[in-house]
């Protein structure tokens, strides 16, 4: 266990000017905002009903957000994907469901969601992921998988595809926790409301069950401890698309996986249909989705990297 002193590597007010120099923003002065009815519902209806109509697609070969493998879709007995999609915003062999993806993530709806709450300025957007069912998140901060350089400066964005309750396996966050960087093996993260330790180091990270309505989107910064709860049946979903922004000219961390490939450039991202929000990932989506296809077939180690425990931060029923 290391000792308290050692586990926060920057203060909360550098944390708070990473993301905004206004601390009247919820974002800025706790770590997350829920922000209500920001996205449009007949955006949530178009994505949903072509993922509804492509799941059976032979084009439709993704890399699958948990095991960070290339996968053809792996429905439960209820028709939803078992295994969640990274990045579907550059699933290229798919244009309908690309494009609506992006209707969402680089929209002006959301642009004001980060503008109001982290302030002006140009973002980049570093990967999304879309869950169609609902998925168990270990608690983690997300500076252990990617951050700015130094921490604390990208933002997460959780959309809800659909209104959540407490037995769908709700969003979570632990108030507070956001004033530093905390190491991985520091805590049982998997039960922190019962760790002695991290109760002591953090009297005030509260556990908060987020209930977002379908379009609320859920800001949080990458210091702050989250996770997810198990659904309470496989009949409960907690559909919900997210992603990741930080400050155009901010620099990022080395990730933790180095790969001999890489489809992001953060030096010179690409443009968007929004022209406030980059993409940090450049290459072409015909391609992207012409190597997931192809590596779905051969498992490329290349592409897939190897790591340690932190590759793997959720679970599937």
């Amino acid at each position: 266990m290391a000792p308290a002193t050692s586990q926060a590597t920057s203060s909360a007010g550098t944390v708070a000017s990473n993301l905004s120099s206004n601390l009247s923003t919820p974002l800025a002065r706790n770590g997350y905002a829920l922000i209500k009815g920001a996205i449009p519902a007949e955006r949530i209806d178009a994505l949903l009903d072509s993922l509804g109509r492509i799941k059976r697609s032979r084009r439709f070969r993704f890399r699958a957000q948990g095991t960070n493998s290339f996968e053809a879709p792996n429905l439960d007995g209820h028709g939803n994907l078992r295994n969640s999609i990274h990045n579907p915003h550059l699933l290229g062999a798919l244009p309908g469901f690309q494009q609506k993806v992006e209707a969402i993530i680089f929209s002006e709806p959301l642009y004001r969601c980060l503008h109001d709450q982290a302030g002006e300025g140009v973002y980049v957007n570093w990967q999304t992921m879309l869950f169609d069912r609902s998925v168990g998140t270990r608690n983690h901060q997300d500076s252990w998988y990617l951050d700015t350089d130094p921490p604390g400066g990208v933002i997460g964005a959780w959309i809800a595809l659909e209104d959540i309750t407490m037995d769908c396996g709700p969003f979570k966050i632990y108030e507070r926790t956001n004033r530093g960087r905390i190491d991985p093996g520091a805590y049982d993260f998997g039960d922190l409301e019962n760790d002695r330790a991290f109760q002591c180091d953090h009297p005030e990270g509260r556990c908060v069950r987020l209930l977002p309505a379908k379009g609320d989107v859920i800001l949080w910064d990458s210091l702050l401890v989250h996770g997810a709860d198990m659904p309470a049946s496989d009949v409960k979903t907690r559909k919900s698309l997210t992603a990741h922004f930080y400050r155009h000219g901010r620099a990022v961390q080395d990730q933790p996986i180095k790969r001999s490939f890489s489809i992001y450039d953060h030096r010179q991202p690409a443009t968007s249909r929004h022209k406030k929000i980059l993409k940090a990932a450049t290459i072409h989506p015909l391609l992207y989705s012409g190597l997931c296809i192809g590596l779905s077939a051969i498992r490329s180690p290349e592409l897939v990297g190897s790591g340690n425990a932190l590759t793997e931060i959720r679970t599937v029923n």
